[in-house]
């Protein structure tokens, strides 16, 4: 009788903690990421990336930043293709390089069996 008793006052606490808990998150959710999150102290902050790349403009000066956040993901975009053009240009560039060699390889290789083949004759 004893145990059943002391059963059943632990789970009327166990009841009270669950309900004190859901209410402390209800009221630390509201407006919150739920993770601990400090405020900018400088306010320079008008940006926020997702994981996703996206971006999200905060603050002030959203109406008029939006378009610079375009025009800044367009230049983006350009270095982004400039430099996988440079290097596309610059693996062409090693490509022919290496092709002259194999063909100056190969003609000088012609030439010493050309010659090696004079000299066996003339012997």
């Amino acid at each position: 009788m004893s145990n059943h008793k002391s059963t059943e006052s632990a789970i009327k606490n166990l009841e009270i903690q669950v309900g004190q808990l859901a209410k402390q998150l209800i009221e630390n959710s509201f407006g919150n990421f739920g993770a601990n999150t400090e405020k900018n102290p400088k306010e320079e902050c008008q940006v926020v990336i997702t994981r996703s790349q996206k971006k999200m403009l905060v603050g002030k000066e959203s109406k008029n930043s939006e378009g610079e956040l375009e025009e800044e993901e367009k230049q983006e975009e350009e270095g982004k293709k400039m430099r996988e053009k440079e290097i596309s240009e610059k693996e062409e560039v090693e490509d022919e390089e290496k092709n002259e060699k194999k063909e100056t390889e190969g003609v000088e290789r012609k030439e010493i069996g050309e010659r090696w083949t004079k000299s066996e004759l003339t012997r």
